[in-house]
C-alpha cells in the first residue's frame, strides 16, 4: 500500500507551530508504538497509518512498548515503510527513558541509557534518525547535566534533529532547558498527559512553556480511553454528553477540541486501532472554537487546578507520568 502524503490530505487538519521553533506539527498526532495499536488484528498498522496521513496527520509517535518491545518496534517498523517514501514530510518522535527497556530501572536517565535506547529504536526501525527524542522523566541520581548533554549528543551525532522532555516538573524542564539552550541544542516541545480529567498541566507548566517558547505534546487527551465514546465510560458524564449533543460532536470530538482549544498545545497525541475512530477524531478538529456558556459549562464539569486546590490542597507534582 502506498500512502499520500499528508499535504494532499484534508485542509481541514491544522498545523501548529512548536512554541517558537521552526517545526510544524498536525494539530493531531498518531501514537503507533503500543502493543494494542501494533498487536491489533482488527486494522492492520500500515494501514492505519496511511488513512493517518489521507486524514492530514503527519506527527507518530513510535515508542515501542516496554512489555513487546522488541515485537513493537518490527511492527513499527513494518508499518511505517510506506511513510518513508514522504519522510521529508513527517515526523516521528520517540520517548527514551523510564520504562523504555525491560531491564533494571537505575539510571534511566544518564547518557548510556538515553543513547544505548536510542540506538536500539533506530536499529529495530530501520531510521538513520528520529525527529523529536524526548528523554522521559528525570532521575534525581543521575546529574541534569547529563541527561542534557546526552540529548545534545543525539542531536551532534545525526541521530536526533530536535529534543524534547517528557513527564518532567516545571521547575527541571526550566532548568534542562536552560542547559540544553547553552548546549545550542533548545528544547521544541514538552510531553504531558492533559485532558478535561487532568488539567494539572495548566497549574505552572503552560505558563512557563509559553514564557520559554516551548511547545506542548499532549498525551491521552481522551484520558486513557475514559472520554473515547464507550457507553459504560461515558455513563460517568453525563454533562458532558449534553455539551458535545448541542455542539453535534461525540464526546471524544468535544474533548480533543477543548484540548487543542488554546494554541500553547502543538499537538494531541491519541491512540487507536480502528479506522472509525481515527476519522472521529480527526473530524474534531474542525470545530475547536468554545463559546463562554461552554467553557464556563465545562469548566463546572471539570474543574481547574485552581478551582481544586482549595478543597484538594496542592499536588505533589503537577506533571504525570506517561502519557
Amino acid at each position: 500500500m502506498l500512502c499520500s502524503p499528508p499535504q494532499a490530505a484534508s485542509t481541514r487538519m491544522p498545523y501548529r507551530r512548536s512554541g517558537d521553533h521552526g517545526l510544524h506539527l498536525s494539530a493531531l498526532g498518531l501514537s503507533v508504538g503500543s502493543s494494542a495499536v501494533a498487536r491489533s488484528t482488527r486494522t492492520p498498522l500500515r494501514t492505519l497509518l496511511c488513512h493517518a496521513m489521507a486524514q492530514g496527520i503527519s506527527h507518530f509517535d513510535i515508542t515501542p512498548d516496554t512489555t513487546y518491545r522488541t515485537e513493537s518496534a518490527e511492527k513499527t517498523a513494518q508499518a511505517i515503510a510506506p511513510l518513508l517514501a514522504h519522510r521529508s514530510d513527517i515526523v516521528l518522535s520517540a520517548r527514551i527513558g523510564l520504562d523504555s527497556s525491560p531491564g533494571h530501572m537505575q539510571g534511566f536517565a544518564s547518557r548510556k541509557r538515553l543513547l544505548g535506547g536510542l540506538d536500539d529504536l533506530l536499529l529495530r526501525t530501520g531510521l538513520d534518525c528520529i525527529d523529536i527524542l524526548y528523554a522521559h522523566r528525570h532521575e534525581r541520581e543521575t546529574p541534569l547535566e547529563e541527561t542534557t548533554q546526552a540529548l545534545s549528543s543525539a542531536v551532534q551525532q545525526g541521530k536526533a534533529l530536535y529534543v524534547g522532555l517528557s513527564g518532567y516538573a516545571p521547575a527541571t524542564i526550566r532548568a534542562a532547558a536552560g542547559q540544553l539552550l547553552q548546549l545550542r541544542t533548545p528544547v521544541v516541545s514538552c510531553q504531558t498527559t492533559y485532558s478535561l480529567l487532568n488539567r494539572w498541566a495548566e497549574d505552572g507548566l503552560k505558563g512557563m512553556l509559553e514564557d520559554l517558547g516551548i511547545g506542548c505534546d499532549a498525551g491521552a487527551p481522551l484520558a486513557h480511553g475514559s472520554l473515547a465514546g464507550s457507553p459504560e465510560a461515558l455513563s460517568s458524564f453525563p454533562a458532558l454528553s449534553h455539551i458535545a449533543a448541542a455542539r453535534n460532536q461525540s464526546v471524544a470530538q468535544l474533548a480533543l477540541a477543548w484540548t487543542l482549544r488554546s494554541p500553547w498545545v502543538t499537538s494531541a497525541l491519541v491512540t487507536t486501532s480502528r479506522l472509525d475512530h481515527l476519522a472521529e477524531n480527526c473530524a474534531s478538529t474542525g470545530h475547536l472554537l468554545f463559546t463562554p456558556e461552554e467553557t464556563e459549562a465545562l469548566d463546572a464539569c471539570c474543574p481547574s487546578p485552581s478551582a481544586l486546590v482549595p478543597l484538594l490542597g496542592e499536588p505533589a507534582m503537577g506533571i504525570p507520568g506517561s502519557p
